[in-house]
């Protein structure tokens, strides 16, 4: 599943090459790190709170039972930068497995680089290998970047639809 990103954005000068794996979340280190970058995206999210005492840990546990979640690593150099949770559903429509992006974030100093994009990539590449009909996500509205990366990701939604309001839900098709 590893993928290396050969074409860094120009704004930012090249550094070492963006590496997106599986996390092994059956190895305690690996859950430490995805740990981390939950409580760092949560923090982000939620205007500087922390996720409080083990909350990060016990969300990573109950990602590693869920049956056929996986989370995806981006990986720069030694630095882990960037991941994907994803959660496994079906569409009843198409009698077919669904893959939900239910979190997706890059460290902020590591954006611009397309590390979310090949993010996105991956998870498609794996939803496609496992016959799913769709990925879907949602985006708060106010968050324009991740908008637009959805849109040229080829995402498609209506404004309102998500699960909160102010929240659009996203499909892209496979």
């Amino acid at each position: 599943m590893a993928r290396t990103l050969k074409h860094l954005s120009p704004q930012i000068p090249p550094g070492p090459a963006c590496v997106v794996r599986r996390a092994r979340l059956d190895e305690m280190t690996e859950r430490v790190d995805v740990a981390r970058l939950l409580a760092d995206y949560a923090e982000e999210s939620l205007a500087g709170q922390r996720l409080e005492g083990d909350l990060a840990m016990r969300s990573v546990d109950l990602v590693a039972q869920w049956a056929d979640a996986f989370v995806l690593l981006a990986t720069i150099g030694e630095q882990k930068v960037g991941l994907a949770v994803c959660l496994p559903s079906i569409s009843t429509f198409a009698a077919a497995g669904v893959i939900n992006v239910h979190d997706l974030w890059v460290e902020a100093k590591f954006r611009k680089r397309g590390v979310a994009a090949e993010l996105l990539r991956c998870v498609q590449r794996e939803a496609r290998e496992r016959g799913c009909a769709k990925v879907t996500l949602e985006v708060r509205d106010d968050n324009l970047d991740a908008r637009r990366l959805y849109r040229r990701s080829g995402f498609r939604g209506e404004p309102g639809a998500g699960e909160r309001p102010g929240t659009f839900f996203l499909e892209l098709a496979l």
